[in-house]
Parts: structure tokens; sequence; C-alpha cells
């Protein structure tokens, strides 16, 4: 797909990057860095309303933030699906070398960007 970057500064500085790409009528973003949530969700609004206008009418994000899942369900209404992914970390889980319950109550902050490479 194609890459589109979206940005937010705040006095000369990058405050928030949201990396997305699209392909056809769907659209996925792949990493959101901010220094404060409300910049992400005033970028996220951005990004939907800039899919809105261009009929991409598929948006996925996916992230382990759950600060930032609070804030995105206290201010966006969205279809969302929870789910654990353990892609890269399930043989460790299964070798016992990594308690699953210590994972659940960990925050890694993860997008598709970020739990790709954090592992490797």
């Amino acid at each position: 797909g194609k890459k589109k970057y979206f940005i937010i500064k705040d006095q000369n500085y990058i405050s928030c990057l949201l990396v997305a790409q699209i392909y056809n009528n769907k659209a996925m973003i792949v990493d959101l860095v901010s220094l404060d949530y409300n910049y992400s969700i005033y970028l996220i609004k951005k990004f939907i309303n800039y899919c809105y206008e261009k009929k991409i009418n598929q948006i996925k994000f996916s992230t382990s933030n759950k600060s930032l899942i609070k804030k995105i369900n206290k201010n966006l209404k969205f279809n969302h699906k929870h789910f654990e992914s353990f892609i890269y970390i399930k043989n460790l889980v299964n070798e016992k070398l990594i308690n699953k319950e210590l994972l659940k109550n960990s925050e890694s902050c993860e997008t598709y960007v970020s739990g790709d490479v954090l592992i490797r």
C-alpha cells in the first residue's frame, strides 16, 4: 500500500506522528507516537476525516496501550475487536519461559510496526 504520514507540530517540534498504509479503500494505522494522548486522539480524528473524504471505508488500528485505548473509547465511536496477540512470543509462553498471566497485566504500547520488530 501507499504510505501516508500525519503529524502535529507544537512550537516547531513534532508532538505526534501517525503513520498509515492505504490500499484501495482500506487503511491501516501502522504506528502512532505521541507526547500526549490528546494529540493522538486529535490526529486519529483527522485521519478518519481524511479517509472519509477519500472514500476509504475500512480503517484498522491495533494497539496494546491501555491508556490510549481508554481515551479512544471515550472519544470515538467505532466497531472494535479485543484480542491478545502473542505472535512472536507464543513459543516462549508454551515453553513456560514467559508467564502468560504477567503479559495480561503488562503494557507495551505496541502497534503493528513496534510489535513486529519489538521481539525480534
